[in-house]
């Protein structure tokens, strides 16, 4: 027997109390992502936490690829 399900995947944002963003569970840095969250920063300040509260695939398989493209290739 195959069974199928649909997952629906989200991160959540959230202002940091020193200041910045807090990003929990990330998902796939889509250009649009990368955009929305540029803007963000320049209203609240930079992300400056990542948090990866599950242990679903569909968000550790991402992790590496939103650090690097949010945070290194500024």
């Amino acid at each position: 027997m195959h069974s199928s399900k649909n997952i629906t995947l989200f991160q959540q944002l959230s202002n940091d109390a020193g200041g910045g963003l807090l990003v929990y569970n990330p998902v796939a840095p889509t250009p649009q992502l990368i955009q929305m969250m540029r803007r963000l920063e320049k209203d609240h300040g930079p992300v400056r936490h990542i948090i990866l509260g599950t242990v679903a695939l569909e968000h550790k398989v991402r992790i590496e690829s939103f650090f690097l493209k949010l945070l290194i290739l500024k």
